[in-house]
């Protein structure tokens, strides 16, 4: 299995090499050659790790056979006074979840009745792209109700997280064919919807799903 995935479901627990190491029962020398392809864990290592880390080790294992899963661009709305520490393992979580729902979304039928379109923000302004978005859902004039079952019809996955951290609102990325924004949990009911708009805004004008096989 890749490496890179280890380190990434480590980071997205919140547990250094050390700790891990010693809850796996191996070295910490050992896990870091792990997490830089210079090993490959055996299968009762690969199960106590999965254990640790909140997994199975049937998931590490289909981590390891795919390719381009990391996301590199995730959107975020945050405080610029969140630490990188924070930041990296919210955006491990990212991608963790983001994984976990495309194995889903490959295992059920999703059809939902409208589609996320992506616009160039070269030519589109913010409040061209609100407009195109209405219209193509069909929404009534005036402020919208019920956000999240609006983007939910387009086939967005929204789901609350708790990130460990106020100074994180939300994250969004693509899940196969699909977006999905992580909402923040700690934060107030206004504030999310907020946040919603503004994630939505993101994926339409920044939005490119991400490859993965």
């Amino acid at each position: 299995m890749s490496g890179e995935w280890i380190r990434t479901s480590r980071v997205a627990a919140g547990l250094t090499q050390e700790r891990l190491a010693k809850q796996v029962g191996v070295t910490q020398i050992a896990l870091s050659r792990y997490e830089n392809d210079q090993r490959q864990p055996d299968d009762d290592t690969l199960e106590r790790m999965a254990e640790s880390l909140g997994l199975t080790g049937a998931f590490l294992k289909q981590v390891g056979l795919m390719r381009g899963g990391l996301a590199v661009d995730a959107h975020a709305r945050r405080r610029a006074s969140a630490s990188v520490r924070v930041w990296r393992e919210a955006e491990a979580r990212l991608n963790i979840l983001r994984l976990q729902m495309h194995r889903l979304l490959e295992e059920i039928d999703f059809d939902v009745p409208n589609t996320l379109s992506t616009l160039d923000l070269l030519d589109y302004a913010p409040d061209e792209a609100a407009r195109l978005t209405r219209a193509q859902w069909g929404m009534m004039m005036g402020p919208v109700r019920g956000l999240t079952r609006w983007m939910e019809s387009a086939g967005c996955v929204v789901l609350e997280w708790d990130f460990g951290t106020p100074r994180i609102d939300a994250m969004s990325q693509w899940a196969s064919d699909f977006p999905m924004v992580i909402v923040n949990s700690q934060i107030p009911t206004d504030r999310k919807r907020l946040t919603l708009a503004h994630e939505l805004g993101h994926l339409v004008l920044h939005g490119m799903p991400v490859q993965m096989s």
